[in-house]
């Protein structure tokens, strides 16, 4: 790390050191300056990188000195959650879905008082953030949802503290389906013509939206299928991307084709273009034709304007 007052002759105020970044402790680190640094300029030069070939930073965060001095200043916490938002796939009203989980963290150089850890809305939270949070440290929250209506469900996650910016929340949202619409997808065999990395098409039924399936990438056509088991009455298809805005909108271009057997296929729903919208949540539904009746449902993937593979975090099926 390098100070300078001009941008032109720097000081090494930090030497080359490595930093290990954590997603179970915030994916954060905390570098005391030297004290008595005062300068206009903060540089920081990366040497090597253990989980990529390149520099990735997501917050450069500087903070004032403490004590006396023009550069003197108070010491403060500041909180900071691990998503912008939580998106619960369809869930039976009445019912509680599996568990999301936020990491807060204290990027600040105080620690955080914590006042309450809250959800409203069908949404329910347990913590391990006790009271107080040290600076560079981080807790856990749990969240659960279990709609009490039909149709969309809003929530906001809050955690006041003593942090200048409090409360620091998180826009939940759920899906509630009626009584009797029980997403069939639930426990069924995913299968796929293939995945990048981790993205497994397990991950696209695992009931939370914050896991989801790639397909090879730049390799179209590609295919997501479930298998139900056996022969089920099929009403609608609801399918899902990750709520973070970290996803940008994107156009994918799909089909639907439905079989008995597995072998023998059946167009149910032709070709078309399906927009996912973070602002929306990032879902879109359609109805299947009436009288469908299947084991086996499979979307078919030809194009997608955000990535060149079939994405999809769930793949919601009900009668």
């Amino acid at each position: 790390m390098q100070g300078s007052t001009d941008g032109s002759s720097w000081t090494t105020l930090v030497g080359s050191a490595g930093y290990t970044f954590n997603p179970a402790t915030g994916n954060t680190v905390t570098i005391s300056l030297p004290s008595g640094t005062s300068d206009r300029y903060l540089r920081l030069n990366f040497t090597a990188n253990s989980g990529w070939d390149a520099a990735q930073l997501s917050e450069l965060e500087i903070f004032p000195g403490g004590g006396g001095g023009s550069g003197g200043g108070t010491q403060q916490p500041s909180l900071s959650a691990s998503t912008s938002s939580l998106t619960f796939a369809g869930q039976t009203v009445g019912s509680s879905s599996a568990t999301q989980t936020v990491s807060v963290s204290n990027g600040g150089s105080a620690a955080a008082a914590i006042g309450s850890v809250t959800a409203t809305g069908d949404f329910s939270q347990s913590n391990t953030c006790g009271s107080s949070l040290a600076a560079g440290a981080s807790c856990t929250v749990s969240v659960t949802f279990t709609p009490t209506a039909a149709g969309t469900r809003t929530g906001t996650l809050s955690v006041a503290s003593n942090d200048p910016a409090s409360p620091l929340t998180v826009p939940l949202t759920g899906t509630g389906n009626a009584a009797g619409s029980t997403n069939l997808a639930l426990g069924a065999t995913m299968t796929a013509s293939g995945y990048t990395q981790s993205y497994v098409p397990a991950n696209a039924n695992d009931g939370t939206t914050s896991t989801y399936w790639e397909s090879t990438d730049n390799a179209f056509p590609q295919w997501l299928q479930a298998d139900l088991g056996s022969t089920q009455t099929l009403g609608s298809v609801t399918l899902d991307l990750p709520p973070s805005t970290s996803w940008a909108t994107r156009t994918q271009t799909l089909s639907v084709q439905a079989s008995n057997d597995g072998s023998t296929w059946t167009t149910v729903v032709a070709s078309a273009n399906y927009t996912f919208n973070p602002a929306t949540g990032n879902t879109v539904s359609f109805n299947l034709p009436s009288g469908t009746s299947d084991r086996y449902l499979r979307l078919n993937f030809t194009a997608n304007t955000g990535w060149p593979a079939g994405q999809l975090s769930e793949f919601e099926i009900f009668s």
